[in-house]
Parts: structure tokens; sequence; C-alpha cells
């Protein structure tokens, strides 16, 4: 049997006898503790039974059992869309003015390109003396 093997069956006769010794300690010590005093200690909880509360909605506001909150109202606003085109003509128009702008956009965006020279090594020479 190799070092590994010895080592492994060693480790699990161990876990076997801990856990054993474990789980019988923790049998007998429960038996006992429930025949005897526990330490554990209870709390009366009957004077907190469920209460419910009616929830009211008045004019200015709404009304919590007997106390009545005032809530102002928010101001509403209003938000007008633009007319929208309904003819076709009116589309086909709208739709040449985005084609005019993304061309010049396009325009603006080759002019801002960096082209780069390849050049071999005796004319970049040439070049820097």
């Amino acid at each position: 049997m190799s070092a590994f093997g010895i080592f492994a069956l060693i480790l699990t006769t161990a876990y076997i006898i801990y856990f054993s010794v474990v789980i019988i300690r923790d049998v007998t010590s429960s038996r006992k503790a429930t025949e005897g005093n526990s330490e554990t200690e209870t709390f009366d909880t009957t004077f907190a039974g469920e209460q419910s509360i009616e929830v009211v909605e008045t004019e200015t506001g709404f009304a919590v059992g007997d106390n009545n909150v005032n809530a102002e109202p928010v101001v509403a606003v209003e938000t007008t869309l633009p007319e929208m085109p309904f003819s076709a003509a009116d589309k086909e128009e709208q739709a040449l003015a985005i084609h005019d702008k993304l061309d010049a956009d396009a325009q603006d965006i080759e002019q801002s390109r960096v082209y780069e020279k390849a050049f071999t090594d005796e004319d970049f020479d040439e070049l820097l003396q």
C-alpha cells in the first residue's frame, strides 16, 4: 500500500471515531438537559397580539385610525409632445432632413480622420536628417 493510501485509511478511521464520539455526547447530554433544569429563557408574548388599524383615504390625504394626515397634492406636470407628421410627404421630408444631417456628420468624421503613411527604413532615415 502506498503512503497516501495508509494516510487516507488512518484519517478516515480517525474521522469515524471522532464523529461517533461527538454524536454520542450530543444524544446523551440532550437527554439529561431535558430532565433537569434548562437554561432557556421564555418570553410572554400574549400582550403583543396582532392588531389591525383601518386606513381610510380622504380628500385631503388619508386617516390612520383616528389620526388624520393632510397631504399636499402633487402638481400635475403636463408635457406636450411635438406634433408628429401624419402625411407621407411630411414623413419623407423629415427622413430627408435626418439623412442630410447624418451625411454632414459623416463628412466631419471623414475630415477628422488621420491617415498613417508607411515608410521604409531608408526613407524614414532621410526624413529625419
